[in-house]
């Protein structure tokens, strides 16, 4: 059943979140500044890594408490786009058109890269 326009961009605050800033420390055979997060987890998991300590550094009881503006924004644009997940089928048809063809092409553009590279 399709929501109405209030329902969907309702300002209803959301379940309360806690966000953590941890510091993670690590040994590794190999030069980690070369790897992205999931290769090092590849690294840990094999035993040519080890982890040794996971440390929360901040809690913040909410988003606004999240001092570093970029990783704020990222968990903005992860909750708008979990709003418009869970309301997909109250969006007008042209928005869900457009958000599938942005979509589409992203996913395009990274094939793309990935036969490039």
């Amino acid at each position: 059943m399709a929501q109405s326009t209030e329902q969907f961009f309702s300002t209803t605050r959301p379940e309360p979140q806690r966000y953590y800033k941890v510091q993670m420390k690590a040994w590794t055979t190999s030069d980690p500044s070369k790897m992205d997060l999931r290769e090092l987890v590849e690294h840990i998991e094999r035993g040519t890594g080890i982890l040794t300590v996971i440390e929360v550094v901040k809690v913040a009881d909410d988003l606004n408490g999240v001092d570093d503006v970029e990783v704020r924004e990222q968990f903005e644009n992860v909750r708008a786009v979990e709003r418009i997940v869970r309301n997909i089928d109250g969006l007008p048809k042209s928005l869900r058109e457009r958000l599938h063809a942005a979509l589409a092409a992203e996913s395009s553009e990274r094939t793309t890269r990935t036969i490039a590279a």
